[in-house]
């Protein structure tokens, strides 16, 4: 655990909790109600590893490092990485990843000069006021009452917005990014002076850390009306890719979603310098990790954010020639994972979990041009792996065809147990055997056809663990979410255990 008074600052996991808590007490860097929040917020397992805590280095680095951490081992460590920081004052910043395997010492990427990891971490939280002209919050008498439940917050429909106030409600549940989207975190980030469209797209996400900031601390029943995060929204996605957002009309809640992620990982992003730290690769097995690290680093050295960690993942993808037998690896990163579903309902109904092993199995490739049989065209077979999956996975059911129809097939999903996608890593990724359990957080669910239709929310409170559907202005608490016909697209975050 690593905590900072006004400067740089890092949260990892700690054994002796307690004796790190007394330290970093006496000498008034947090208190404890502090190193609550911020230990609950990122979801940091205790009890992982062994931590050695230096108090002189406390001291000597007063407001730039508040521990000294170091593990031996990594199968305890929470995630399929292990991050070992270290964090000198003045001399800047190195984090290396190292792949929960034997190839743990031989080949890591080691990111350093500017790795977002380290950032500003108030001593106070800042409680800000924003201008009823923004955002209008409303709040039912019923608020004030005993049974009120903070956070379960309503966005009002400001026409045919439903679509983005499903998507907006689930990413608010994901655990980490109200923490991370607090001011004096995510702003810290912005690029000073920016202009054009990365000026608009901070807009866009300040706009949105407004609207969380009032949802996080309102009260059911209450209602936000976010009009502030639509004007943005409306001003940023001018002649792009995404203008279609600009216009009052139904739109898809993915497309949505995908738009809301790259603003928010292109407005925080940095450059940062990756280095793979390796020894000569001697086996085919060996030179394949490189590759993979390779495709990491040129995805995302001149753009990396914290969603990198906590949306991206590493898909190894092979194409098996069927005339010489020859395979050939390449990798592409991802923030869905995407998955046919059939068109007429079965019983019993097909999960998630084996709709992504068809998706998987992939398809033949006709007119293939092989590097070993060219300039002869052949057949092939693409098929895809798992290499890497991210803090938070992201599914999305194919409902709706190029004929302009959508597929209300019945699908179910795991709820009360995780989800396990140990079956669909590949072998030689050196992260299958770290944790590979997924748990439902949120639920994006659409209703009626492709023309139109509405879109709602599932969304598992985070204080409370109950379920509530939100509705646009409306939400009210169920049992467990329900999966089904309307199931579009599922958020599921890495189990904790």
């Amino acid at each position: 655990m690593r905590v900072c008074e006004e400067g740089v600052g890092l949260v990892a996991v700690s054994q002796r909790r307690r004796g790190l808590l007394a330290l970093i007490q006496q000498q008034g860097l947090v208190d404890a109600h502090e190193f609550e929040q911020v230990e609950s917020r990122l979801s940091l397992a205790a009890g992982a590893g062994h931590a050695e805590i230096d108090s002189r280095e406390v001291r000597r680095n007063r407001g730039q490092i508040a521990a000294v951490y170091s593990a031996e081992g990594t199968q305890a460590l929470p995630g399929p990485l292990r991050i070992a920081q270290n964090c000198k004052g003045g001399l800047g910043n190195n984090c290396e990843y190292h792949p929960r395997d034997p190839h743990c010492r031989e080949f890591r990427i080691r990111y350093s000069s500017g790795s977002y990891f380290y950032l500003p971490f108030p001593k106070k939280l800042v409680l800000q006021v924003f201008p009823r002209a923004s955002h209008q919050f409303q709040m039912n008498d019923e608020s004030t009452s005993g049974n009120s439940k903070k956070g379960v917050v309503g966005l009002t429909n400001l026409g045919l917005t439903c679509y983005a106030n499903a998507v907006l409600q689930c990413l608010r549940h994901v655990e980490r990014i109200p923490w991370l989207f607090t001011v004096g975190r995510f702003d810290t980030l912005f690029k000073k002076n920016a202009t054009g469209r990365l000026e608009k797209q901070q807009k866009v996400v300040s706009s949105f850390a407004d609207v969380l900031a009032q949802q996080e601390t309102g009260f059911h029943p209450g209602v936000l009306r976010p009009a502030g995060f639509f004007g943005s929204l409306r001003n940023c996605v001018k002649d792009t890719l995404y203008e279609q957002f600009a216009t009052t009309a139904p739109h898809d809640g993915h497309e949505f979603l995908m738009f809301m992620l790259e603003t928010l990982h292109e407005s925080i992003s940095i450059e940062v310098d990756m280095q793979i730290m390796k020894r000569n690769p001697t086996t085919d097995e060996e030179r394949r990790v490189i590759q993979a690290l390779e495709t990491w680093k040129q995805s995302f050295t001149k753009e990396y954010s914290p969603l990198v960690d906590l949306f991206y993942g590493l898909l190894h993808i092979q194409m098996h020639c069927e005339a010489c037998g020859h395979i050939s690896h390449k990798w592409e990163t991802f923030n869905t994972l995407k998955m046919g579903v059939p068109k007429q309902n079965t019983d019993p109904p097909p999960d998630i979990l084996q709709l992504l092993t068809q998706e998987f199995e992939g398809e033949v490739i006709e007119d293939y041009s092989c590097d070993k049989c060219s300039p002869t065209r052949t057949k092939a077979r693409r098929s895809m792996r798992i290499w890497r999956l991210p803090q938070t996975l992201i599914l999305c059911l194919k409902r709706f065809s190029y004929d302009g129809r959508k597929i209300h097939t019945r699908v179910t999903a795991p709820v009360s147990q995780p989800l396990s996608l140990v079956t669909l890593f590949s072998e030689e990724s050196p992260e299958k055997g770290g944790i590979t359990d997924y748990t439902l957080r949120a639920i994006v669910d659409h209703h009626g056809g492709a023309g139109g239709g509405h879109y709602t929310a599932q969304c598992k409170d985070k204080l409370s663990s109950e379920w509530y559907i939100y509705d646009d202005e409306h939400s009210h608490a169920v049992q467990a979410p329900f999966i089904g016909e309307s199931t579009y697209i599922l958020f599921y975050e890495r189990a904790t255990h």
